[in-house]
């Protein structure tokens, strides 16, 4: 019997925008911060629909010191997720985001602007 393998979510999202991107792309908020910097988070998802795709839901941030600079490359990040259609040597069968990136004020000095979004992946 032939198991189906999904991939790792996170770590092809991770990977996909490290390959795009001018700086690094992370699961966690490093510990002495860049000055600029993107970090992936899952954020659940609707799970295998209709026993083969997968729903997967992530949270986006892009961080920086400048405000300009952390607005303008979440919205490079939402043009690759939505053009993107192999992650992780699996097909991208979609994108549907929750609403346009938002500025998320933290405790920090730097600027965070966040947005939701799901991708449905297909197993190998």
């Amino acid at each position: 019997m032939e198991v189906l393998q999904w991939p790792d979510p996170k770590a092809a999202v991770i990977t996909y925008l490290n390959q795009r991107l001018d700086v690094g792309v992370h699961s966690r908020v490093p510990q002495e911060r860049p000055s600029g910097f993107v970090r992936v988070l899952l954020a659940g998802g609707e799970g295998v629909r209709g026993g083969l795709l997968s729903d997967v839901a992530f949270t986006v941030e892009s961080w920086d010191d400048d405000e300009a600079t952390a607005q303008e490359r979440v919205q490079r990040i939402r043009g690759l997720l939505k053009s993107a259609y192999m992650m992780g040597g699996h097909p991208v069968y979609g994108y549907r985001e929750w609403g346009p990136p938002v500025d998320l004020a933290d405790g920090s000095r730097q600027w965070r602007y966040t947005f939701t979004f799901a991708l449905r992946f297909r197993p190998i």
